[in-house]
């Protein structure tokens, strides 16, 4: 399976990026938030789910795993933003094409699911069920 997740944290070690987006937001800290960088991630609990009924099918192959719909990680942001009720002011929409970056990364990491969802006959959520589902878990903390 090849895919992308977002979700709460447990490794105090290495956050991810909702990780990084509640507390910048939480602390006011100022950050710029990529409109150009695209993404398809799962929740992480949905994506469990869905694995196990992978695993279940056993229908050998490489499949792009993703939610149905995507959308730039500063989407992402500002959605997480507006269901939490932070205050945005921090976030600065910003393009990554603009900047020199370290290490090289695609800008649209969105991927095609189709091939899955016909294969295991599966409608795949959408990109905003997968935000709302992160968030609550920053609202139950």
């Amino acid at each position: 399976l090849r895919t992308n997740f977002i979700g709460k944290s447990f490794c105090k070690e290495r956050i991810g990026l909702t990780d990084w987006i509640v507390d910048s937001l939480r602390f006011g800290k100022s950050v710029t938030v990529y409109e150009d960088v695209k993404i398809t991630p799962l929740h992480i609990s949905t994506l469990c789910m869905i694995i196990s009924l992978v695993i279940k099918k056993e229908k050998a192959g490489t499949y792009n795993l993703g939610c149905k719909t995507g959308n730039s990680k500063a989407y992402l942001a500002f959605q997480i933003a507006n269901i939490l009720k932070f205050d945005t002011n921090s976030m600065v929409p910003g393009m990554l094409n603009s900047e020199k970056q370290v290490i090289p990364r695609p800008f649209d990491m969105r991927m095609d699911c189709i091939f899955f969802e016909e294969t295991f006959d599966y409608n795949l959520p959408t990109f905003d069920s997968q935000i709302s589902i992160a968030a609550q878990e920053y609202l139950n903390e």
